[in-house]
């Protein structure tokens, strides 16, 4: 039987990605595969060339001179085809394409109003549908291709998907502009005199190997500074939805911490002012997260590029003074 008979495209995709990375685990992770698919695929083209290809070794998986032989023609033929086989190229003026994404009511009111009106200005025909990162199967719809992107804070993620920064989020502590505690200075002390409004977002559970941020004030760290002084922390309120907070300390004692951008959004119409912790806080980093293999058609590739564009425009990246 010929050679190329018992050959797939699968099986050169898994050579070259061991070839560039040195690695079974980083080829899996690279391609979407799991660790035994890609041993696997190695076995079968171990069988076929008659060669073991690459040898373990501490540091990599090394290649061996048979290898290294194929490697060139196998990874220009790999590029050939994916040319061939690719979408064509995506002209947004043109496409009536209409992007699924999925984020907290707080990143769809400060970042697209921008995007509906960049599409406006330029004529474009495309549109969007943006749903509740709380009531969507983020990797079952990832997987689909149901959905495009979610955005969002997010820890773990199966291999499968990309997390690609979008923003820092610095957080503040938000209040009444006309609140007692706004003639500072903020201490410890203060925030365990006021009645705090915390935000949890609420999760879904099953999501496989995904874990994403589902507050933003931190309660256990803030609890263990209080215990360290001798404070206890007040709880005023809970809310699941970022855009019922303004208007609940605009008309109450409370406060929250939450990002700056909020401050900045919504500070005038509600009269609300923002005060840095008094304590060491790292930022949020606030993601786009989409299907490594599907993320890469060029819709979803225009649609993030704006989306980096725009937040960059619209102030995420840095926190100004409040």
């Amino acid at each position: 039987m010929s050679l190329i008979n018992q050959l797939d495209l699968n099986l050169v995709r898994v050579f070259v990605a061991v070839m560039e990375t040195r690695s079974t685990t980083r080829a899996g992770e690279k391609l979407g595969l799991t660790q035994s698919a890609i041993s696997h695929a190695l076995n079968k083209l171990r069988r076929i060339c008659g060669d073991v290809l690459f040898i373990r070794t501490p540091g990599e998986m090394h290649p061996t001179p048979r290898a290294e032989e194929m490697a060139p023609s196998l990874q220009a033929a790999l590029h050939h085809v994916e040319a061939a086989f690719g979408p064509p190229d995506f002209d947004p003026a043109q496409s009536d394409m209409r992007f699924s994404i999925a984020l907290t009511d707080y990143v769809a009111v400060a970042l697209f109003p921008a995007l509906a009106e960049r599409i406006r200005d330029r004529g474009l025909t495309v549109s969007f549908t943006l749903r509740s990162l709380n009531e969507v199967k983020i990797t079952q719809e990832l997987d689909l291709g149901t959905l495009h992107v979610a955005i969002g804070v997010f820890r773990q993620v199966p291999a499968r998907f990309v997390v690609a920064p979008l923003a820092r989020l610095d957080n503040v502590w938000a209040m009444r502009a006309d609140h007692p505690a706004a003639a500072g200075p903020l201490d410890l002390a203060t925030l365990a005199g006021i009645p705090h409004l915390d935000i949890r977002l609420a999760d879904r559970p099953g999501e496989e190997d995904l874990m994403r941020n589902v507050v933003t004030s931190n309660p256990d760290r803030l609890d263990a500074l209080f215990a360290e002084q001798g404070l206890t922390r007040r709880i005023g309120a809970v809310v699941g939805h970022l855009l019922a907070v303004a208007p609940l300390l605009a008309r109450s004692d409370m406060i929250a911490f939450v990002p700056v951008g909020m401050v900045r959004q919504f500070g005038r119409s509600h009269g609300i002012v923002g005060f840095p912790p008094p304590y060491p806080t790292e930022p949020m980093q606030l993601s786009l997260l989409f299907h490594r293999t599907l993320g890469s058609h060029p819709t979803i590739i225009w649609l993030r590029e704006q989306l980096y564009d725009l937040a960059r425009l619209e102030g995420f990246e840095t926190a100004p003074d409040v």
